[in-house]
Order: structure tokens, then C-alpha cells, then sequence
């Protein structure tokens, strides 16, 4: 479909629902279908569920289509039972009641909050208490796993069939959960919410209550078991910190452009009559500083947007729904995937263009990312503590898709408020990527070795140094300083005779600062490698092609141990600039005993090798990381060679970093082992050559 044409039919395309019939009867009408006949009043003792009399109507459990449509219809009066109990309580009465029986949850304020938020009857905010219930459920339910198992289950699905979980609450509590966020062919409430399927006037209200009598009732039967609050192993928070990362990279949004740019989204493609009110609930939330609630909106709306565009552009209607039971959702993962289920390329990367998908996947994706929407989703962030920099950049991104897909030209102002944001996503590379965090810990490396000269205030005699009294004095008979030095050139000349054909300007500067210790390469080195390297579907190629031949080397795994040595080397250092900083106090202070001015003088005599070994890693990682992308060109016995190499070269990082510890300080070993490596870099670098090489 060409650019134009699919933005015309993003346009005007028009759908008020995606759910599908089956999900959309069983949440509308089966679900709110109450019998008058049988009397469910006995269902609840002192506004509490009684979960084997509610699990008692339930037909006997095959887990099949028919077994979950009957198990909604014969849920539904204890459903409307529940509403019934709670929307007669003001707000101060229910947190009278309940509020002692969430704290189990260790998150009590989100169900008082969405209990508020029901009193207003606004359809966009029943979505919202759905999306903060459920993760706040699951985050409870796999704290209380926690009482009996060791490892909770990442997914909702798999935590609520654990017999761990079920030993706490019984079959009757599970049954009952499994009915309304169970598998796909349940009510499947968490997962409908969460992928953007609901839009608004799709969720009942009855279904939020019935949740919260639910959360309040496991509350009671844990009492009744004397299983206290005191008793659950509360898991920690994680941080989305690391989206200030990616923020960085986008123009912050000033306040006074901020209503113009949610003008743009709101006349934009993404939004129609289905989802209007979600979206305003979203702005309303950022401008009042309610990050998480805002957050928690945008992730859902922002997936039924690509799906959209996914759809058209795949020529895939059937997909905009929620799957049947017999297939799956289409949801994020498949959404960013390079092809689709069937082999053919998924349109949308070419769409939305490398530097965007590359974003996408940092946010989204990627293990080292924020993976911002999974961590919400699952219940493992602390919503008040949700950061602004998240908000910003969904509000920028969903402001470039906005504009990407229009078929009516921007005003001025919309476009003079776009165009730095488009240019950000043109120049966008990830930095979540495992490439990208090898090029991140090269330079952070390469920022604190810089350190290390002004750390050093003496020489191994005790006596004041400084950098312009030189290195003579770090040397001895028994120093491997020299030694070290000279193997360093050794393997600084093998690898220039390669860096030099095609990175000769910007390699030189590198290479004259490499065999210096102490000195300052970060700037340097930031020159040399700080070109694009395509990350996006790296690794799916490289699967493939190992499919074929079947006995390549990785290049995910020569990364990988690329990254976990510069990673050790790291911490080698920074254990031996602590101790170095330490030593020096004390021997200042006077409080040095003799044994340990001798162990510090042979810190000191070490300090110039592993500064040089410092050099030695990132003269190894640049080497390699500027040959990175054409891997492939590389021959298997290449690989393998290199392969034996960096696990040596990791196992003696590991092995320095025990010497360099706090307990060990064993720097005459460290040093030792330093050499040899070299001693190894250098026959190795000699055999090996690298090529090509990539473009600069």
C-alpha cells in the first residue's frame, strides 16, 4: 500500500469496537445476565465473598470455550451482588470497611483510588481502574506465590494454574480469578485492557467492583488463615529511570507547547469517538503531574494505533479484534517483529523507518531498556513514582506518528513544533541494544580510567607524587609495568596495521593515547566509534544464517563477552581507585600499620599496569566493534579463534577482580596475570585479521 493511500485509509477508516463477537457477548450480555429466580444473597457474609458458595455455581472445570461462557453466566448475579454491596458505600465508608483488607496488596491506595474513580461513572476512567486493578492484582498474587515458591511466574495466566498460589488461597479463589483474567478464551480482563482492545462504553463497571470485592475477600480469608501483612514477602519496586535516557535524546516539550501538541494527536488518525475521552484523561493526567495514571492510559492507546497501522498496512483486517481461541492476539511483539507469522516482511518497520523502530524496541523490547510497558503492565512499578520523562516521550512519539500519517497539511505552528521532534526520531539509534551498552561501558571505561591519574598522590616510595614528576618511579625490579607496556605496543602495532587502512585519522589519535597510562582517551575513542551501527533485526539474521551453515560463532555471544569483560575490568578499576583513595587517607592520617604500607606500595606499583590494561581492553573492544558490521564476512575459524580469546580474556578480567577486592588486595597477582594476558593479545592479535571493516 503506498504512503499516501494508507494514509488516507487511517483517515477514514472507521470501527466502533475491537472486540470480537464472542468476547464482546460474553463481556456485554452473558456477563450481565442476573437470574431472578435463585437468591445469590447468601453468597456474601458481612460484605465479604465466600469464595466455595460462589465457586459452588461453577460447572465442573475442562477449560474449554463452553466451560468459561457458562462459568461468566453463572457468575453473573454474585457480579451484580458485589456492585450492588459496594456502590451504595460512600468513599469513607468503604475505606472504613476495606481498607485493612488491601493492605495485603502492599498497594491499598490504588484500590482506594479506583474505588473513587467509580463514583464518577465516566466510561474512560472504568478502563483506567481496570488497567491499575490488574496489575496491582498481579503483583499482589505473585507476592503471596512468594509464601511457598521461590520464583514467580512472569505471566498472570501461569501464576493463577500454580499450585504454589493455590495452596494459599484454594481452588475456589483460583477458579473464580481464572474465570475473569484466566486464558485467552476467559473474560481475559487484564490482557483486553492492557493491548488496547476496550474502547469506551465496552467495560461494564460491575466487572471493576466485582475485582475490588474480590482483592477485599482474599484479604479476609488470608486473616482467617493467619497469613499477616508482615508475613508476605513484599517484592521491591524497579525503576523506569532509564527512560530519562531516552528522553535525553528527544527535544523536551516546553510547557506552553504542550496543549498544541495533544491537538495534533487529537486531530490525528489515532483518535475517533471510541477512544476521544481516553486520550483527554491521559493529557489530564500529565498536565496534573499523575505520570503513572498517564502512562497507563497512553501504553494501551498506543498499541491500537499500531495495530492499526499494522492491519492496513499488512492487509489484515481480521487482526484490529481480539483472536478467538484458536489464534493470538496482535499485540506489540508481533507489531515490531521484521516479518510476519507466515514468512512475508511486515510493512510497518518500513513504514515508521529504522530510527523509529529503533526507539520502539529501546522502550519496549530490549532486556537493558526500561521495557516500560511490560513493568507497568505486571504490577512492578510503583505508580506514583512513574517518571515525567516516560510521559514525554509517548506524548513525542504518538506527535510523529501523528504527523507521519497525515493527509492535511500542519499549521505553522504544529509543524515549527514537529520539526525537532521528527529530525530526533531521523537521528535516533538505540542505546538499549546489546551493541549499543557494549559502545556505552567502552566509554564509560574509558571516562573512568581517565580518573585514575588524579587519584594517584604518591609514588610506591610514600613519597608525594604528582603527573609531571613522570613514571620512573613506579618502576622496580619487581614492577611489570615495563613489561605490560611493551606488550601493549605489541598489540597496539598488530591491530593499526588494520585500524589504520580504513580509521587511519581517527586511529591515530586513539592509538598514541592508548600506550600512554594514565591519559585521557574518551574523547578520542568517542570519534572512533561513535558511528551508526544497524542493530535493528540484527540477530534475527544472524539466526538465520546460523541455521544454515550451523556452526558459527555468534556475534551476539563474541558481544556478549566483549561486554562482560569490559563490565569486570570496570569493577577491577573502581576497586583499585577505591582502595588507592583509601590507602592514601590513612597513610596521610598516619594510620597505616606496617604490614599494610608494604601492601600499599605494591597497590601503588600496580596502579600504572592496570591503567595500561584499561587501554589494552578498549584498544581490543574498538578493534572489534569498528568490524562489527560485517561480522558475517568473518570465516568460522576466525570466529572460533576469537571466541577462545575473549572467554581467556574474561576468565582473567574475573580473576582481577577477585585480586582487586576488598579482601584479597593481592596486587602483585593481578599484575602477574595482567602480563599474561597481553603476553596472549599479542601472538593472538598477530594471527587474526579482522575485514572488512565498517564504513565510517
Amino acid at each position: 500500500m503506498a504512503e499516501k493511500e494508507l494514509c488516507r485509509a487511517l483517515a477514514s477508516e472507521c470501527h466502533t469496537t475491537a472486540l470480537s463477537v464472542r468476547l464482546r457477548d460474553l463481556i456485554s450480555r452473558i456477563g450481565l445476565l442476573v437470574d431472578q429466580v435463585n437468591d445469590h444473597d447468601h453468597v456474601s457474609f458481612c460484605d465479604f465473598l465466600c469464595f466455595e458458595r460462589c465457586a459452588s455455581f461453577l460447572p465442573d472445570s475442562d477449560n474449554t470455550v463452553q466451560y468459561f461462557e457458562n462459568s461468566v453466566q453463572a457468575l453473573a448475579p454474585v457480579i451484580k451482588k458485589s456492585q450492588d454491596i459496594l456502590k451504595k458505600m460512600s468513599v469513607d465508608v468503604f475505606k472504613r470497611k476495606y481498607n485493612q483488607f488491601f493492605l495485603w496488596t502492599g498497594n491499598e491506595n490504588v484500590f482506594m483510588d479506583c474505588f473513587n474513580m467509580l463514583s464518577f461513572s465516566h466510561e474512560e476512567e472504568n478502563i483506567l481502574c481496570l488497567l491499575l486493578l490488574s496489575s496491582a492484582i498481579e503483583r499482589a498474587l505473585g507476592n503471596v506465590y512468594l509464601l511457598k515458591g521461590s520464583q514467580c511466574p512472569a505471566l498472570l495466566k501461569d501464576l493463577l494454574a500454580s499450585s504454589e498460589l493455590g495452596s494459599v488461597l484454594g481452588s475456589s479463589t483460583i477458579q473464580i480469578l481464572q474465570v475473569l483474567m484466566g486464558p485467552p478464551i476467559s473474560l481475559n480482563l487484564r490482557n483486553v485492557a492492557w493491548h488496547g482492545f476496550f474502547s469506551e462504553g465496552e467495560l461494564p463497571p460491575r466487572y471493576i467492583y466485582f475485582l475490588l470485592h474480590i482483592v477485599a475477600s482474599i484479604g479476609k480469608l488470608l486473616e482467617s488463615q493467619n497469613i499477616h501483612v508482615d508475613d508476605i514477602p513484599f517484592r521491591s519496586f524497579v525503576s523506569l529511570a532509564s527512560t530519562d535516557d531516552v528522553a535525553y535524546q528527544f527535544p523536551r516539550i516546553p510547557c506552553e507547547a504542550e496543549h498544541s501538541l495533544q491537538q495534533v494527536i487529537v486531530k490525528s488518525w489515532m483518535v475517533n469517538q471510541t477512544n476521544m475521552h481516553m486520550f483527554q484523561l491521559a493529557f489530564r493526567c500529565y498536565s496534573e503531574k499523575m505520570y503513572g495514571k498517564c502512562a497507563v492510559l497512553l501504553f494501551p492507546l498506543l498499541e491500537h494505533a499500531l495495530r492499526r497501522l499494522f492491519v492496513l498496512a499488512n492487509h489484515c483486517p481480521a487482526r484490529l479484534i481480539t483472536a478467538e481461541a484458536t489464534t493470538l492476539f496482535t499485540t506489540f511483539e508481533e507489531i515490531l517483529e521484521k516479518n510476519l507469522s507466515d514468512g512475508t516482511q511486515n510493512m510497518v518497520p518500513d513504514l515508521l523507518g529504522e530510527s523509529c523502530m529503533d526507539f520502539l524496541h529501546d522502550l519496549l523490547t530490549y532486556p537493558c531498556g526500561p521495557r516500560a510497558r511490560d513493568k507497568l503492565g505486571h504490577g512492578e512499578v510503583d505508580f506514583t513514582a512513574v517518571p515525567g520523562s516516560l510521559c514525554q516521550v509517548l506524548l513525542t512519539l504518538l506527535g510523529f506518528m501523528a504527523a507521519r500519517f497525515t493527509t492535511e497539511g500542519l499549521t505553522s505552528s504544529a509543524q515549527n513544533l514537529l520539526a525537532p521532534i521528527q529530525t530526533s526520531f531521523d537521528n535516533y539509534q538505540s542505546i538499549f541494544h546489546s551493541i549499543a551498552i557494549l559502545r556505552s561501558k567502552m566509554l564509560t571505561l574509558s571516562l573512568d580510567a581517565s580518573m585514575l591519574q588524579s587519584d594517584t598522590t604518591f609514588s610506591p616510595l610514600l613519597e608525594s607524587w604528582k603527573p609531571e614528576d613522570g613514571l620512573d618511579c613506579f618502576i622496580s625490579e619487581e614492577s611489570v609495568f615495563p613489561s605490560v607496556h611493551y606488550r601493549l605496543q605489541i598489540f597496539i602495532e598488530n591491530i593499526s596495521e588494520q585500524m589504520e587502512k580504513d580509521f587511519a585519522d581517527k586511529w591515530t589519535g586513539v592509538k598514541e593515547k592508548l600506550l600512554i597510562a594514565f591519559s585521557d582517551t574518551e574523547k578520542a575513542l568517542s570519534d572512533l566509534v561513535k558511528f551508526r551501527v544497524h542493530s535493528l533485526y540484527r540477530w534475527q539474521k544472524e539466526a538465520t544464517s546460523e541455521a544454515s551453515t550451523g556452526v558459527k560463532v555468534s556475534e551476539s555471544e563474541i558481544v556478549g563477552l566483549l561486554t562482560r569483560i569490559v563490565g569486570e575490568v570496570l569493577t577491577c578499576l573502581c576497586q583499585t581507585r577505591a582502595a588507592l583513595v583509601l590507602r592514601q587517607q590513612q597513610l596521610t592520617a598516619k594510620q597505616l600499620r606496617s604490614r599494610q604500607r608494604e601492601n600499599f606500595k605494591k597497590l601503588l606499583a600496580f596502579v600504572p599496569s592496570i591503567s595500561l590494561f584499561c587501554q589494552f581492553v578498549l584498544a581490543l573492544s574498538a578493534w572489534l566493534f569498528c568490524r562489527l558490521d560485517h561480522y558475517n564476512n568473518w570465516d568460522n575459524k576466525t570466529c572460533k579463534a576469537l571466541q577462545r580469546f575473549l572467554k581467556s580474556a574474561l576468565q582473567t578480567s574475573e580473576n582481577l577482580r577477585t585480586f582487586t577486592s576488598t579482601d584479597k588486595n593481592k596486587w602483585v597477582e593481578a599484575g602477574k596475570i595482567t602480563l599474561s594476558l597481553l603476553e596472549t593479545a599479542g601472538s593472538f592479535s598477530k594471527s587474526v585479521v579482522l575485514s572488512p571493516p565498517a564504513p565510517v
